[in-house]
């Protein structure tokens, strides 16, 4: 397989690997999908991915924000996908599994793309005032 397969997977794949932004929002999205019914707390999640805690933290705050993840006030996680991502999401995770290299590779092409866009919008030069405006 080529580096670039994944340009071939279908949009809705390739959607979901934006949303997730991060190996570790994939793992922690793949982790929970499992089973969706499970509360998951923030230590459970640190442990059976052996990611830092931090790292975790900011990836279900991420997915929160994008209506992957639901956060129950005693600070439990759920997977929140809407009924069309379901079958999605279990494509990627069997994707993750055994496609891991090009997985990575999208979430690398899609975030360079975040940066690429968030670069043009911080440099975008405004032409200067009209000095007969003033």
């Amino acid at each position: 397989m080529s580096q670039d397969d994944f340009l071939s997977w279908p949009d809705d794949v390739q959607a979901l690997i934006d949303d997730v932004e991060t190996v570790e929002g994939l793992d922690l999205m793949c982790l929970v999908a499992r089973d969706p019914a499970a509360a998951w707390r923030v230590e459970q999640l640190s442990d059976e991915l052996a990611v830092d805690r931090y790292l975790v933290e900011d990836s279900i705050r991420r997915l929160v924000a994008k209506g992957l993840l639901d956060r129950a006030a005693d600070g439990t996680v759920r997977p929140l996908l809407p009924p069309a991502r379901i079958g999605t999401m279990s494509e990627l995770t069997r994707l993750s599994e055994h496609d891991r290299a090009n997985v990575l590779g999208a979430i690398a092409y899609f975030s360079i793309g975040r940066i690429r866009t968030s670069a043009a919008r911080a440099f975008v030069r405004k032409p200067p005032p009209d000095p007969d405006e003033s």
